[in-house]
């Protein structure tokens, strides 16, 4: 036999866990060599099954990764050299407004009920699916200035295919006032209506938005014999 054969033979059945608490098992050599010319494993993850080779000294240290588990915030699948991903951050922090109590925003979305549907769980459907939402050219052209909007087009609950598209910071405050709530309240008799939004209010009482939003703002006093002001903040 080669030399070290026997050494590593005697590794068979050698268990070992990475630091997200995975466990493998050495389950024969393989006819694979590393670059260094060094014994690769045979290896199976005890938990998914799921089968790959590995040099020792990176069994040993941990270096290794099932991917079949969900790693990212407890719900989120990867896979190998995810990181690189021009997705990946954009994937991330979706999953971490939802599901880490600890990020300063979870209180606004996984505590406020939000959360991102079964199939955005995992990073490669994730980008097979946002390749074909509205802006994605925008967003791959300037990643730093288009982000993943879930209010503009959804319901505000859930991410998902169907719900979201990307947006601007601009889009995102026009939008975020068009679906604030306001009153009309008429300059004639001073009565007070609700309306859920600046669009709504434009079309029960047939006023122009950007009339009804300059004096939002305060750029004039009133517009089709009304005042207007929000009733509340900025909806989610």
């Amino acid at each position: 036999m080669p030399v070290g054969q026997d050494l590593a033979l005697s590794r068979i059945g050698s268990k070992f866990t990475n630091n997200e608490g995975s466990v493998v098992e050495i389950i024969n050599l393989s006819d694979e060599r590393a670059k260094s010319g060094n014994i690769k494993f045979i290896c199976r993850f005890v938990q998914s099954g799921e089968v790959f080779t590995a040099e020792y000294t990176n069994l040993t240290k941990g270096h290794f990764k099932d991917y079949n588990l969900p790693s990212v915030f407890g719900v989120g699948y990867t896979y190998k050299g995810a990181t690189n991903s021009i997705y990946y951050k954009t994937w991330n922090h979706m999953l971490e407004r939802c599901y880490n109590e600890n990020f300063h925003a979870y209180p606004r979305y996984g505590g406020s009920g939000v959360k991102v549907c079964d199939r955005w769980l995992h990073l490669k459907l994730f980008e097979e699916d946002v390749k074909k939402l509205p802006n994605h050219d925008l967003f791959v052209a300037e990643p730093s200035k288009y982000s993943l909007d879930k209010d503009m087009v959804g319901n505000k609950m859930i991410y998902s295919p169907e719900t979201c598209t990307f947006a601007n910071a601009t889009d995102q405050s026009r939008n975020r006032r068009n679906v604030r709530p306001i009153y009309a309240i008429s300059k004639e008799s001073g009565q007070r209506t609700r309306f859920e939004s600046v669009r709504h209010c434009e079309q029960v009482l047939g006023i122009p938005n950007q009339n009804i939003d300059k004096v939002l703002k305060g750029k004039r006093k009133s517009a089709g014999g009304y005042t207007y002001e929000y009733i509340d903040s900025p909806k989610r």
